[in-house]
């Protein structure tokens, strides 16, 4: 009979499976961006359905079944990688999309929960500074400080506070709240 010899590299699917290892791996190491663009370059290899046109071959089915496996397994963890290197809004339809084709599985269901609670997470802190600007009065960053306030000289700052004052300083500002307070007995 005959034998063909192929290196290794030579098979996109040898390359594939090289690279989405490769690309776990980052991911696991917490090197996202690497992982992300690393198994983009895996899933770049393929172009449809494995052994498509070898579909009518029954014998075939549990290889293409196994790669198709791989190739989604390779874009789970890629969409995990783009999402861990705050990638949010490039992959919340994809993961979407990726979710509805296979309600089964577990990873895209979990990616998308991630996508929910992160999006949860910025539309909470966003809420949470609005609130802190509306009631401390804050615009563009500089508080709105009464001018009673500014202007009030704290006399009971101690020398050794480390605020040096001469003839010509002026006295350090006193807080709304050090004139408020009440001496502890």
């Amino acid at each position: 009979g005959y034998a063909v010899r192929v290196e290794a590299d030579a098979l996109d699917l040898a390359r594939f499976e090289r690279l989405a290892h490769r690309g776990s791996v980052e991911l696991q190491e917490g090197r996202a961006a690497e992982a992300a663009t690393t198994l983009r370059q895996a899933l770049a290899l393929w172009r449809g359905p494995a052994l498509s046109d070898l579909a009518e071959e029954p014998a075939l089915a549990p290889i293409a079944d196994r790669l198709e496996e791989l190739r989604l397994l390779a874009l789970e963890r890629r969409i995990e990688a783009d999402l861990a290197s705050a990638r949010h809004a490039d992959v919340v339809r994809e993961a979407g999309e990726l979710a509805e084709a296979h309600p089964l599985r577990e990873g895209p269901r979990r990616l998308r929960l991630q996508i929910a609670d992160d999006s949860r997470a910025v539309r909470d802190t966003e809420m949470t500074k609005r609130r802190g600007r509306d009631d401390f009065h804050l615009d563009s960053g500089t508080p709105d400080v009464p001018h009673s306030v500014r202007d009030e000289p704290a006399d009971d700052v101690p020398r050794e506070a480390g605020i040096r004052r001469g003839e010509d300083d002026d006295p350090p500002l006193r807080s709304s709240t050090a004139r408020h307070a009440q001496p502890h007995a």
